[in-house]
């Protein structure tokens, strides 16, 4: 979900524990964030982000707002995955800049760093990428045992 343009932000102010605030654009975390929400947000340390977290990073000229699904600090990266997107990519603990804190949405403010809301975004975590890798392998499978291309006539 993109949220502001790079040229916008300014990087000098990058120091942990700085907040600022991002109105969030796009649908890849619906329902999560949706267009229009007021984005909370911390500078935070790579090492400080758990799985689950939503966190902001760079990516081509735009910050985005994904869910960390995994940490893979020793290769320096976490996989990331929009909650309305099917696949997870990469992104270099570099280009992390922070972790949404809250969400606010008309008068509501939902606190993701909550104990409860906490818990369920790393069961969403875990959930949305061992999905995707389910729908791989099962793909995978069907490929073997009918040949062809697995996304025949059942789209996956």
């Amino acid at each position: 979900m993109p949220v502001s343009n790079l040229d916008k932000f300014e990087e000098r102010r990058l120091v942990p524990g700085f907040r600022f605030e991002l109105i969030a654009r796009g649908f890849s975390m619906r329902p999560e964030i949706l267009p229009g929400d007021l984005l909370y947000i911390e500078v935070v340390q790579p090492e400080s982000i758990s799985v689950g977290d939503v966190v902001v990073f760079r990516k081509r000229g735009h910050l985005i707002a994904h869910r960390v699904v995994k940490k893979e600090l020793a290769r320096g990266q976490f996989i990331e995955k929009g909650d309305d997107k099917f696949r997870p990519y990469p992104v270099e603990l570099g280009s992390v800049i922070g972790r949404v804190t809250a969400v606010k949405r008309g008068e509501q403010i939902k606190h993701l760093d909550s104990i409860t809301n906490r818990g369920a975004s790393r069961a969403t975590a875990y959930i949305s990428y061992y999905k995707f890798k389910i729908i791989i392998k099962l793909s995978s499978i069907k490929r073997m045992i009918f040949g062809g291309s697995a996304r025949d006539k059942s789209g996956i």
